[in-house]
C-alpha cells in the first residue's frame, strides 16, 4: 500500500486546525444556546400554544352550536303551539280532551310533519322529537325522526328515519322506519330516554314561573332500542295557556356525530391527541 504523505507546512493543513477549532466552538456555543438559552422551552410553549389554540377553537365552535342551533328551539316551540291551537279551535276542545283522544293527537302529529323537518334541518342535529303526555302512562303519542348525516339534505326526505310515531306519517312523508321503530313512546323508567321527557316536564311543574329556556335539559347518553345508537338530547317542555306542561320537544345528537365534529386528527400526528367531552356530576342539580 502506498503511504500517504502529508505536508504539515502546507496552507491547507495550517488552515484546517483553526477551522476545526472554530467549528467546535460554534457547535458548543449553539448547543449551549439551545440547552440553556430557553430555546427548547420556547419551542415547547409554541407547541402547547398551538394545541391550546385548536382546543379553544373547537370549544368556541361547540358553544356556538349549542346556543345558536341545538338549544335554540324557540321557533319550533311556536310552530308546535300553533298547530295545537288549531286543533283546539277546530274541535272546540281543551288540552285535556286533546290529549285523551288519539284521533286528535294523530291529526296534530300529521300536521306537524313539515315543522319537524324544518327544525331538524335548521338545528343541524341528528334527531328531533315531540312527545305528548299520556294520562295512562303507557303509550305516549309523539314522533321521533333522525337524520344521521345532517350535512346531506335531499329534497325527498329519503335520508330520514322515523324511530317513533304513526306509520301513516312515515308513509305520507316518505320516511323510512328505523330498526327499533314503535308507533308510540313507552317511557319506562329503565329506558334511557325516560329523563329526556320527565326531567323538563317535572321542572315545568315545579317552577311554573321560570323562563322556558331555564327548563331545558341536556341528557346523558341513551339508546331508544336494542339496535339504536348512543345519543344525547336537549329537550324543553310544552306549556298550555296556564303554564302547565302537556309534552316536550327536543333534538338529539348521536355520539358518532359528535366524534366526527371533534376531529382529534388535527391535534397531533399519528392520532396521538384526543378531545374529552365530559358531563358534570352535580348532585344538587334538578
Amino acid at each position: 500500500m502506498k503511504r500517504l504523505n502529508i505536508d504539515h507546512n502546507s496552507i491547507i493543513v495550517r488552515l484546517l486546525f483553526p477551522m476545526l477549532a472554530i467549528l467546535l466552538f460554534q457547535t458548543i456555543l449553539f448547543s449551549s444556546s439551545i440547552l440553556y438559552g430557553g430555546t427548547i422551552e420556547e419551542l415547547t410553549n409554541l407547541s402547547v400554544g398551538r394545541f391550546s389554540g385548536q382546543v379553544l377553537t373547537q370549544k368556541n365552535y361547540l358553544q356556538r352550536e349549542i346556543t345558536q342551533r341545538w338549544s335554540n328551539l324557540s321557533q319550533f316551540e311556536k310552530d308546535i303551539q300553533s298547530e295545537v291551537n288549531k286543533i283546539l279551535d277546530k274541535y272546540k276542545i281543551g288540552y285535556e280532551a286533546f290529549l285523551r283522544n288519539p284521533l286528535y293527537t294523530a291529526e296534530f302529529l300529521e300536521n306537524t310533519s313539515q315543522h319537524v323537518i324544518n327544525a331538524l334541518r335548521q338545528s343541524m342535529a341528528t334527531g328531533v322529537f315531540i312527545v305528548l303526555m299520556d294520562h295512562n302512562d303507557s303509550e305516549f303519542p309523539g314522533v321521533y325522526i333522525r337524520d344521521l348525516d345532517p350535512s346531506f339534505n335531499p329534497n325527498d326526505n329519503s335520508d330520514i328515519l322515523m324511530e317513533r310515531g304513526p306509520s301513516a306519517i312515515a308513509s305520507n312523508a316518505n320516511y323510512s322506519l328505523g330498526k327499533s321503530w314503535l308507533p308510540y313512546f313507552t317511557l319506562d323508567e329503565d329506558e334511557g330516554f325516560y329523563d329526556s321527557f320527565h326531567k323538563p316536564f317535572l321542572a315545568a311543574e315545579k317552577y311554573q314561573n321560570a323562563a322556558l329556556y331555564d327548563l331545558g335539559y341536556w341528557s346523558r347518553p341513551y339508546r331508544l332500542g336494542e339496535y339504536d345508537m348512543d345519543a344525547i338530547s336537549y329537550s324543553i317542555p310544552l306549556l298550555d295557556k296556564e303554564g302547565h306542561p302537556y309534552g316536550v320537544i327536543g333534538i338529539d345528537l348521536t355520539l358518532d356525530y359528535l366524534r366526527r365534529i371533534l376531529n382529534y386528527d388535527e391535534l397531533a400526528e399519528n392520532k396521538q391527541g384526543a378531545y374529552l367531552l365530559a358531563i358534570g356530576n352535580d348532585e344538587n342539580a334538578e
